[in-house]
């Protein structure tokens, strides 16, 4: 972990509030994979009845 530290320079700190590196990519992932849904679905909603305009961020 000493060289990861070293390698990783100011993202050890987020070592400390997951188990493993596995353990904050899925949470990274996640997270990222929720917002995406997020925007998604707040598109869709504005314009339920145009396709077209949903397509539009």
């Amino acid at each position: 972990m000493h060289g990861g530290k070293m390698r990783l320079g100011y993202f050890y700190p987020l070592y400390g509030y997951f188990p493993s590196k596995d353990d904050l990519v899925v949470a990274y992932l996640e997270e990222r994979n929720r917002r995406f849904w997020a925007l998604f679905d707040s598109a869709v909603n504005k314009h339920p009845s145009d396709p077209k305009a949903q397509l539009r961020l």
